[in-house]
């Protein structure tokens, strides 16, 4: 299981979505319009409601976000080529550097950060 359990985590979860689309697409959206819209193919009213109803589990979105965001693009006047396999990974990257994950990979986090101490 992986949650964003704050704001922070939230904001990295945005703001890794953003570059992976300057870097697959060349598409650099507006902070703002994106945590907007992105909140929206979450399934909340806005950033500050998703805010709110933080710890958000990701999993719950695993199979709809992609879609919903792949075909949100696609309806915007972007003139970008959106691929829903691609979206898909940006999503799956997005998490995998955002959230708080389950208490294995937890424990082993805090293993790996002791090594370098």
């Amino acid at each position: 299981m992986y949650t964003l359990q704050n704001k922070h985590q939230l904001n990295s979860f945005v703001n890794s979505i953003r570059e992976q689309l300057i870097e697959t697409y060349r598409f650099s959206p507006k902070p703002a319009k994106l945590k907007e819209t992105l909140s929206r193919c979450l399934g909340f009213n806005s950033y500050a409601d998703a805010i709110s109803k933080l710890p958000i589990y990701t999993e719950e979105f695993d199979y709809t976000f992609p879609q919903v965001f792949t075909e949100t693009l696609i309806r915007q006047p972007y003139g970008i080529r959106v691929e829903l396999g691609v979206i898909k990974s940006i999503y799956a990257n997005a998490v995998s550097k955002s959230a708080y994950w389950d208490d294995e990979s937890f424990v082993n986090s805090i293993i790996s950060a002791s090594e370098f101490m």
